[in-house]
């Protein structure tokens, strides 16, 4: 049923996603990147309100303490579409109290030096990225509490559509249902 989930929203994410590669980068211009404060809690934003971001290790220690599923981010700082879910979809209100109260966000820049453990072993988030099989920015995934992949988002993903995917994860409706079917019986 996973499968058909994500089959389903790959046929549509062309038309609806949009992301950033290595050829992005040459159009980069620097803005206010994320950065790690002195607790090495990462900070998206402190001006408004938004998602709750972990770094990787605290995340998933936090996910199994919490029993709550994991969002996981994979951006750059060169990347225009993550700057674009940072400024619309993760600031979106609806969005935000959905996945704070029932997720445990995570955001990984998948070029980044930034030791994390994964599976008993000390890797770099940019490992970290090729090890996900991370080549466009952003990908977004879900993870159940022992890290395995639920399913991936790659590109940038608009605040309504985000809403409905994850509450289909959390729910736990893609183990029985697909996601055309879950749309449909709650009228999405």
């Amino acid at each position: 049923m996973v499968k058909k989930f994500f089959l389903s929203i790959s046929l549509v994410l062309p038309l609806l996603l949009m992301s950033c590669n290595e050829e992005s980068k040459e159009n980069y211009q620097k803005t206010n990147a994320s950065k790690y404060d002195n607790d090495n809690k990462l900070v998206l934003k402190s001006s408004h309100e938004s998602m709750i971001w972990n770094t990787f290790s605290e995340g998933i220690k936090k996910s199994k303490k919490n029993n709550k599923k994991i969002f996981l981010d994979f951006y750059t700082d060169w990347c225009s579409y993550c700057k674009k879910m940072d400024n619309e979809t993760f600031t979106n209100q609806k969005v935000y109290n959905f996945m704070n109260k029932n997720f445990v966000s995570i955001k990984v820049n998948a070029e980044s030096d930034n030791i994390v453990e994964f599976n008993g072993k000390k890797v770099t988030e940019r490992e970290l990225a090729t090890i996900f099989g991370v080549s466009a920015y952003p990908t977004l995934f879900f993870m159940n509490t022992e890290t395995e992949a639920i399913g991936q988002l790659p590109g940038f993903v608009h605040p309504d559509h985000l809403y409905d995917i994850a509450n289909y994860v959390f729910s736990d409706s893609y183990k029985t249902i697909s996601f055309e079917e879950f749309k449909k019986k709650n009228a999405l």
